[in-house]
C-alpha cells in the first residue's frame, strides 16, 4: 500500500524496480538503447572491431567520441582514440562518415 501525504513536496517517478535497502533480486537489465559497449579494456590505438566483424553496425555520434574509423590495408576498422573502460558505450565523432569517399586533395 502506498500513502502520499497531501502536503508532501517530494515527488519521485520510477520506471524500473528500485531497491532502497541494497538488495537486488537478480541482475538488472537496463539496456533499452541500441548500441555497443566495451566488455573489457581497450587501450588507445587498439582495434575495437573490423568491418568484417560488424558490417552493418552504426555507432552513435558524439562530440566526445572514444573511437575513430581507420583504414587498415583496405579494411575499415574502428580503433580506440583513448583508453576505453568496460561499460563505456562505443561512439565515433560527428564528423566521421564511414560511407563517404575521401575528399580530393586541393591543389595550391
Amino acid at each position: 500500500r502506498t500513502h502520499i501525504p497531501g502536503n508532501c513536496r517530494f515527488s519521485l517517478s520510477v520506471a524500473r524496480d528500485m531497491y532502497l535497502d541494497g538488495t537486488q533480486p537478480d541482475t538488472p537489465n537496463f539496456t533499452n538503447v541500441k548500441g555497443h559497449y566495451a566488455t573489457r579494456v581497450f587501450d588507445r590505438g587498439s582495434v575495437v572491431f573490423t568491418e568484417d566483424e560488424a558490417p552493418d553496425l552504426a555507432l552513435p555520434r558524439s562530440r566526445t567520441s572514444n573511437c575513430a574509423l581507420r583504414d587498415a590495408g583496405g579494411e575499415l576498422v574502428v580503433v580506440a582514440k583513448r583508453r576505453i573502460k568496460p561499460g563505456e558505450w562505443f561512439s565515433i565523432s560527428e564528423s566521421e562518415d564511414e560511407g563517404a569517399e575521401p575528399a580530393p586533395k586541393r591543389r595550391r
